[in-house]
């Protein structure tokens, strides 16, 4: 598995703008040697990286130190923080201008260009209801089903809307066929 190089610099960034400049370096002398040469390197925002070395390791250690070892959380707010990232210039107004069906009848295509190989399906279920499923994404962890709930539900907030749920229900991780989000919101 390989991950888009904006979601590894989203993630140093993360760390830098949430800790601050020494945590970061804290945060980083403790990669293995794999992990310490990607975060050491010029990231590219279009090359693919190692799913385990560039996303995997780091999203856990920054559950682990500055979460009290709550790495769900620490990977649900790393993936907000992605999305915000992530979606600049264009993309902003895009996801800004685009109703919450829309985005999420997106999310497939959306997906498969931070994740290879993988495979979303999403339905909208209801008027402010969706649901979407990973159902390809090989040695898929609960760092990575965190990560990609938080980054939904920053999506949906730069979308406009209000009340968001994001809901994982399934989890391959748990031994689910696929991992399933129950999503729902509130109109503008």
């Amino acid at each position: 598995m390989e991950v888009k190089g904006t979601a590894v610099i989203s993630t140093r960034e993360f760390v830098k703008a949430n800790f601050g400049e020494q945590n970061l370096n804290k945060w980083m002398s403790g990669f293995d040697p794999q992990t310490k040469k990607i975060y050491e390197s010029a990231i590219l925002t279009n090359n693919w990286y190692p799913i385990e070395d560039a996303l995997r390791k780091p999203t856990k250690k920054i559950g682990e130190m500055f979460y009290g070892g709550d790495i769900r959380k620490g990977a649900w707010d790393c993936g907000m923080f992605s999305a915000d990232y992530g979606l600049k210039g264009i993309y902003r107004l895009f996801v800004k201008m685009g109703s919450a069906k829309f985005i999420i009848n997106k999310a497939s295509s959306i997906f498969s260009t931070y994740y290879k190989p993988s495979v979303m399906q999403s339905e909208v279920t209801g008027d402010n209801s969706s649901v979407l499923r990973i159902v390809e994404f090989a040695d898929i962890c609960p760092v990575v089903e965190s990560r990609i709930g938080g980054w939904m539900h920053k999506g949906l907030e730069i979308c406009g809307v209000k009340d968001i749920n994001v809901e994982m229900v399934k989890a391959k991780t748990k031994g689910d066929a696929v991992t399933e989000y129950a999503v729902s919101w509130s109109d503008k």
